[in-house]
């Protein structure tokens, strides 16, 4: 369980009222004197501003504190991040394959040319919204970023199937918009662990997460 610190020689400042109502505390909000350690402070603080309730683990079916669940999550989400971005190499086996001695067409006659495109076309906008991103995650609060960027991205999948039956064009569309969409993750990924990692926890944390 993560635990705060006093420095030594220093009175503790008065944290009532400076916690956020709606949201968790960040470890660079915390105010001058108190930071994460080894010795415990938390009954001061917990009797003074109920701190512990962002702090204390909630996972019911684990003891992990809030940030590694929050590691976790991110894990998952790149994992679906990365599936989505391959689906097309995997799918592509069963696309354009043309059974041996056989007259039948493949389900999908594209030619290479257009293969390549509909399978690069995701990086296209991938590439467009990396900074832009950045900027995202800085203004908004950056897991809901990450959060709407996967859900957003998974719901453009569903549509694939429906668009490669329509034409070629359709799916490097739908591809690119993935693209754009996914292309705020990693930015969105690096502003969680702004306020959410502390210094001597942030290499363990992002290596979770990625």
């Amino acid at each position: 369980m993560p635990t705060v610190k006093l420095q030594q020689n220093q009175a503790p400042p008065d944290l009532i009222g400076k916690l956020p109502e709606g949201g968790f505390v960040k470890h660079d909000q915390l105010p001058g004197g108190i930071y994460y350690g080894d010795a415990a402070a938390d009954a001061f603080l917990d009797q003074r501003t109920g701190i512990s309730k962002y702090l204390d683990p909630e996972c019911p079916c684990c003891n992990m504190s809030k940030r590694y669940t929050i590691a976790v999550l991110t894990s998952i989400g790149f994992v679906i991040s990365f599936g989505i971005r391959c689906n097309m190499g995997v799918a592509a086996v069963q696309m354009f394959h043309k059974p041996e001695n056989s007259t039948e067409k493949a389900e999908f006659d594209w030619t290479p040319g257009t293969v390549g495109l509909v399978d690069s076309s995701f990086f296209w906008g991938y590439i467009v919204t990396q900074v832009p991103g950045g900027f995202l995650a800085a203004k908004y609060p950056a897991n809901r970023v990450f959060g709407t960027a996967i859900a957003f991205s998974a719901f453009l999948n569903i549509l694939l199937p429906g668009a490669a039956k329509l034409s070629a064009s359709c799916m490097m569309f739908i591809r690119i918009l993935q693209g754009l969409v996914e292309g705020v993750t990693y930015p969105a990924c690096h502003g969680i662990w702004r306020h959410w990692a502390p210094p001597i926890e942030r290499s363990r944390l992002a290596t979770l997460a990625f």
